[in-house]
């Protein structure tokens, strides 16, 4: 399920211009608007997929924070799904360590680095904590 659900999380960018989806310069105020309305897009685009409750609230909140200054609701800590703050985690990973069109690629324990100092702002740190145990083969904190 979590899986279905990471690769629904930016369908909401049908439709919006490729030059803001991908962020390839900097935003104007309008086009920031715009590229911060793709959750509830997505939302709009998956409700009607058969999906469950928990994989549509990963779709429209995985751009929370947990200190509250994210979009679109601008949700803070347990306000934020688990299921969200999960797909967070895992989507900021993936983005850190894939390859994208310029090259860039994280090694591994930098993007565990990178993960573990947004810790407590963008992320929910517990969460964190078991992601990286994960990612190391590490059995959970029980």
């Amino acid at each position: 399920m979590l899986a279905e659900t990471a690769l629904l999380l930016d369908i909401g960018f049908i439709g919006i211009s490729l030059d803001i989806a991908c962020r390839s310069r900097p935003l104007t105020e309008n086009e920031e608007e715009e590229f911060q309305l793709h959750p509830m897009r997505g939302l709009d685009l998956a409700k009607d997929m058969g999906l469950a409750f928990e994989q549509l609230n990963g779709i429209m909140h995985h751009h929370e924070r947990h200190d509250g200054l994210g979009y679109p609701m601008g949700l803070a800590g347990h306000e934020i799904p688990e299921f969200a703050r999960i797909l967070a985690i895992a989507d900021a990973y993936d983005d850190l360590t894939n390859s994208k069109a310029d090259g860039a690629l994280v090694p591994v324990d930098d993007a565990m680095r990178q993960l573990r100092q947004l810790a407590g702002t963008c992320f929910d740190p517990l969460l964190v904590d078991a992601f990286g145990r994960a990612v190391n083969g590490q059995e959970p904190n029980r």
